[in-house]
């Protein structure tokens, strides 16, 4: 709980736990410093009681290669994908395994299923409300080339922030049926810095799969402290479709 208090809130989504991979044990840290030297630590040392009071532990420390560098980038990426995000229900309901005596067996992961177990909900009429939006989403993939290319014009300065707001509605509008907002959006966005959005959008989508997270996660920050108003309307829809 100390660490989840501790951890910055935009950190907190990166906080993640191999809960769902029966048996898991490695612990490895890789990391590149500026553009060339590539590190790893890989050892035995996990943050449990017995590391601290009665495991023996031992740690390496190695240079890496950049091919090396990127192996060990995706594993962990694929372990990403089978984790889930500590929480304190999370917290609340895992067990640590209990101290076993020196020399004695291993059985791996206690937990043969998830330590908490997501339930999504199921609202009345699911199926007309998802019907409803595939075909938002329909149109919208039609309309996604050119609303992209309106973005990449806006990033290098080509349109002013008025202008990017008077062609949107060509790309991405209620009229069209392809935007999820509802009204009202309209009055809160004519004044936003479009070419700052712009420009935060078009890192993201030139940014390799694997970090986008991490630049998603700066970008938002960015536009925060700048005050754009507009930052959630388009970071929580149209980040996710790239125009490559």
């Amino acid at each position: 709980m100390k660490v989840m208090r501790w951890l910055p809130t935009k950190r907190k989504a990166q906080f993640i736990v191999a809960d769902q991979i029966g048996g898991f044990h490695p612990k490895a840290v890789f990391w590149r410093e500026g553009k060339r030297k590539c590190f790893a630590i890989i050892g035995s040392s996990n943050l449990t009681q017995a590391a601290f009071k009665s495991n023996y532990e031992a740690n390496v420390f190695l240079p890496l290669t950049e091919i090396d560098y990127v192996k060990g980038k995706k594993w962990v990426k694929n372990i990403e994908k089978q984790s889930v995000v500590v929480s304190e229900d999370w917290l609340r309901k895992y067990k640590e395994a209990p101290l076993r005596s020196q020399g004695g067996a291993n059985n791996g992961n206690q937990h043969a299923n998830p330590v908490v177990e997501l339930k999504l909900p199921t609202p009345s009429g699911m199926e007309e409300l998802i019907k409803a939006r595939r075909a938002q989403f329909a149109i919208f993939k039609k309309k996604q080339a050119g609303l992209m290319h309106l973005f990449r014009r806006c990033a290098s300065n080509k349109l002013t922030s008025e202008q990017f707001y008077n062609e949107l509605p060509k790309y991405w509008s209620a009229k069209l049926a392809d935007r999820l907002q509802g009204r009202g959006w309209e009055r809160l966005g004519a004044g936003s810095d479009f070419q700052a959005l712009s420009k935060s959008l078009v890192r993201i989508l030139d940014t390799a799969e694997d970090d986008r997270d991490d630049i998603v996660s700066s970008e938002i920050d960015r536009l925060r402290e700048l005050r754009v108003p507009t930052r959630g309307a388009f970071f929580r829809k149209c980040s996710v479709y790239d125009s490559r």
